[in-house]
């Protein structure tokens, strides 16, 4: 079933990749985060077993609660900080990678042989989350782009092979990029008190 609607997937992924990075709110960020995450569960079930494909799921979202454990801002990034705070260019960027992710994917399928949706939902993963980290001076914006990545070679390695321990390792990291923002947002607050 879930096979013959994938496409609503690799939709999901394009609108809550260009959220994350075109928006500055936490609230919307978080909201197109939950939906990434389901995305790519969805688009692992593709290639994985259901129980192989919710360490994805749950793994994800435990990121996205520990991340909201550290009460971010609002507003992530202020006008002053940001290094393009256009949303026309941030949205002009985003397109490229939709361009990029939707144009390569015949190529990419002479390489992995999988279906054409998952290697759309992986390359604008991949890009939008190596852009998300290029473009970002915010901690939170920063692991979200790295999770976001992540995430991208995550759908891309299930069409290649299965494996319990990588997945388990995946899952791993991805908390793991969780933990560092509570840790640097906790360094941060102790500086602004010294």
């Amino acid at each position: 079933m879930l096979q013959n609607i994938s496409i609503i997937a690799v939709l999901l992924i394009l609108v809550a990749t260009t959220i994350e990075f075109v928006l500055n709110q936490w609230r919307w960020i978080s909201i197109a985060w939950v939906f990434q995450v389901f995305s790519v569960f969805w688009l692992t079930t593709l290639s994985w077993s259901f129980a192989e494909s919710a360490v994805k799921l749950i793994g994800g979202w435990i990121a996205i609660a520990i991340v909201s454990s550290v009460h971010p801002d609002s507003i992530l990034e202020k006008e002053n900080e940001t290094m393009t705070s256009g949303f026309g260019f941030r949205f002009l960027v985003i397109a490229m990678i939709w361009l990029l992710a939707f144009s390569s994917s015949s190529l990419i399928q002479n390489l992995i042989p999988a279906r054409v949706e998952i290697l759309w939902g992986g390359m604008l993963l991949l890009g939008s989350g190596i852009i998300q980290v290029g473009f970002s001076r915010n901690i939170i914006r920063t692991i979200i782009g790295l999770i976001t990545f992540i995430s991208g070679f995550e759908v891309m390695y299930a069409s290649i092979e299965s494996s319990v321990l990588v997945s388990g390792v995946l899952a791993f990291l991805t908390i793991g990029l969780a933990w560092l923002t509570v840790y640097f947002h906790s360094t941060e607050e102790e500086l602004r008190v010294e």
